[in-house]
């Protein structure tokens, strides 16, 4: 690539007018890119600076809120508000403890898979993997820099292995492990956790690893509730059959 660099540059070398030209068409781009990410970012950090805003009342005055939020529910749902509650906490709880055992083992495993390949940072990277796990591109952005530096070191064959253990070990675990976790911790099958999880990120993004499945799980209840028989309902006596009147 050395030669068409050099004739690329060669064409801009004395001509201003031509450098400024292109070096227009060349930020057009990146602008718009740069503008598109300082958007997100910024949005990301707003929304999790509103949620811990919002956290903090909740653990204040979470005692109090509790029984006003039976009161309502009970209200919209005499018989089955209070089980449609337990159901949301106990799958909240559930994705919560998926998230993080996930990112435990991805560190552990990222840790582990660095240190067969002869890093001496692999504790520290394995930390790293953990913080980053509950991003979607998160592990992949420590195994694939630890394999670009063994790539540049010389060890091709490290690297290789590097990358294999990223996607077959550490970052296919994540498909596995977490909507195994969520639905032992709570009343769903494996498939819909799965959908939970990958369609909440799709829809709302990060928060949507908890969305998903917490919504998921309410429609998958109010399916279930309103599908199974009615037992509290009074049971109707129909009044016995009378002999049908003779022919005239």
């Amino acid at each position: 690539m050395g030669e068409r660099a050099a004739t690329y540059w060669g064409r801009f070398a004395h001509d201003g007018a031509a450098l400024l030209a292109e070096l227009r068409r060349l930020a057009e781009p990146l602008k718009d890119f740069a503008y598109k990410s300082g958007a997100s970012i910024g949005s990301g950090l707003l929304q999790l600076t509103f949620s811990v805003f919002i956290a903090f009342f909740f653990y204040r005055d979470g005692d109090g809120i509790i029984p006003r939020i039976r009161g309502a529910v009970s209200r919209i749902a005499p018989t089955r508000g209070a089980h449609m509650l337990v159901v949301a906490g106990d799958t909240t709880r559930a994705v919560v403890y998926g998230i993080l055992g996930t990112a435990l083992a991805q560190g552990v495993l990222m840790a582990i898979g660095l240190y067969i390949a002869g890093i001496k940072s692999a504790p520290l990277l394995g930390l790293v993997t953990f913080f980053l796990s509950p991003i979607p591109v998160g592990p992949p952005l420590v195994w694939l820099a630890a394999a670009a530096w063994l790539f540049s070191d010389g060890q091709t064959s490290w690297a290789i292995f590097i990358l294999a253990w990223g996607v077959l070990v550490v970052s296919s675990i994540d498909n596995v492990l977490k909507p195994m976790i969520i639905s032992r911790g709570s009343d769903l099958p494996f498939v819909l956790v799965l959908l939970g999880v990958l369609g909440g990120v799709v829809a709302f993004g990060f928060i949507g690893v908890f969305l998903g499945p917490v919504l998921l799980a309410l429609g998958y209840a109010l399916v279930k509730e309103w599908a199974a028989p009615d037992t509290e309902a009074p049971a109707v006596l129909l009044p016995p059959r009378t002999a049908d009147p003779p022919d005239a």
